[in-house]
């Protein structure tokens, strides 16, 4: 028993020993590891300084080319192209507000949705007409402004009453819309130019619901941040696509968007008056070298001739077909 007595407190020496020198060891990698650690983070936190902060892009994303930086864009007209992912691309603007005649009309369409939403497949409120209606109609007949049949004391649903807005461009309609569910025109527009600056929309300003204003102005950049809440917004969206529709009071009603029978075209607002020339803003789902799609937003402001117009129009489909079909 003694004998093995002093072979356990020996050994128990040199565990004690072996024990301190790898507590010693473990020390050392610990201290060691946490330098390392702490330089590795600063520098990536430098990095990130310069790379990653908010509201700083990064040397790559300045340098990434666009497919659609080489559109040439038509002459004689102000317009913009871009992406509803990617906003502005190109364009070729005096960066000067302009007339942009009933494009105005997707303003008035998305203020009453943000304060009255439809859900996807519904037909929101029932507005009754009034005899106030009717006197639209005929104060915007008389100025040969485009207008819908109306009747005091039918009803239409607030989906229908957008698509008179959207399609065949009602100025008379646009009115009742805000007179439904606004105290006033001037409340109206407070809270429509207010919504246009949050959504950093800030070189456009409305001073009707129909755009037959030639104040009610904006820039074809703007116009294609305009195009992206229109199409982020499914009823918007939905309406601005089809080709023609049938409400009550009026029966069947067209879409007066001169492309709106081409392959690929999903909307959104063309406009005239005398002020603004002739203006479309229009999307379209571009098919990409990669078998995928992407949806293209362009705007062509302050058209003179139908025909060159819609020339200009081909042009711009014409090239970003092209382009995404070449794209590497």
């Amino acid at each position: 028993m003694a004998r093995k007595i002093k072979i356990y407190r020996y050994d128990e020496s040199i565990a004690k020993k072996s024990s301190f020198r790898k507590y010693v060891f473990v020390i050392s990698a610990v201290l060691f590891m946490g330098i390392v650690y702490l330089a590795i983070s600063s520098d990536a936190e430098q990095s990130s300084q310069f790379s990653d902060s908010p509201g700083t892009e990064t040397s790559e994303a300045i340098n990434t080319p666009h497919v659609l930086d080489d559109m040439i864009l038509p002459d004689g007209v102000e317009s913009a192209v871009g992406t509803i992912s990617d906003g502005v691309v190109t364009s070729k603007e005096s960066g000067s507000q302009i007339p942009m005649a009933s494009i105005t009309k997707i303003v008035t369409s998305l203020v009453v949705l943000e304060k009255a939403p439809i859900e996807p497949g519904a037909h929101g409120d029932t507005i009754e007409l009034q005899a106030k209606d009717e006197d639209y109609y005929w104060k915007y007949a008389a100025i040969q402004g485009t207008i819908t049949p109306v009747t005091a004391g039918y009803t239409m649903t607030q989906y229908e009453v957008l698509q008179t807005l959207l399609l065949p461009s009602s100025n008379n309609m646009s009115d009742t819309l805000v007179d439904y569910y606004f105290e006033s025109m001037d409340e109206f527009l407070d809270v429509a130019n207010k919504y246009l600056n949050e959504n950093g929309i800030t070189n456009t300003r409305i001073v009707d619901a129909t755009g037959f204003s030639p104040e009610s102005v904006s820039t074809p950049s703007d116009l294609i941040k305009l195009g992206q809440l229109a199409l982020n917004n499914p009823i918007v969206a939905e309406i601005v696509a089809q080709p023609k529709a049938t409400v009550a009071v009026a029966g069947e009603i067209q879409n007066y968007n001169i492309l709106i029978e081409e392959p690929g075209i999903t909307g959104i607002k063309p406009g005239f008056t005398d002020e603004a020339g002739i203006c479309l803003l229009f999307s379209s789902k571009i098919p990409t070298a990669s078998g995928g799609e992407v949806d293209l937003i362009a705007v062509v402001m302050g058209g003179k001739d139908r025909g060159e117009f819609y020339k200009n129009t081909q042009l711009i489909l014409d090239q970003a077909k092209k382009l995404y079909a070449n794209q590497p």
